[in-house]
């Protein structure tokens, strides 16, 4: 029986800890072009959600010169399941 006990107790563990790694959110894909006949620079703004957008961002937004496009990936950070991006 205690041998039992000590099985049930790894799979309950292992069971959190698996249930903790999946539940974060899916990555938010943003897709920018610049129609002006001048480059667009990304300013990082200074509200929470505008730098968290920037330091989960994946490549980080730089500039996109006329005419030209770009994307990056937003990923949710480790501490909130919800996936955003403000730009």
């Amino acid at each position: 029986m205690n041998s039992k006990n000590k099985v049930n107790t790894v799979l309950l563990s292992f069971t959190l800890a698996t249930v903790g790694m999946v539940s974060a959110g899916p990555q938010v894909t943003v897709n920018f072009k610049n129609k002006t006949d001048e480059n667009a620079v990304y300013v990082r703004g200074s509200s929470s959600n505008e730098l968290t957008t920037y330091s989960n961002a994946s490549p980080k937004p730089e500039a996109v010169a006329a005419g030209a496009s770009t994307s990056f990936n937003v990923r949710p950070s480790d501490a909130s399941p919800i996936s955003y991006a403000t730009v």
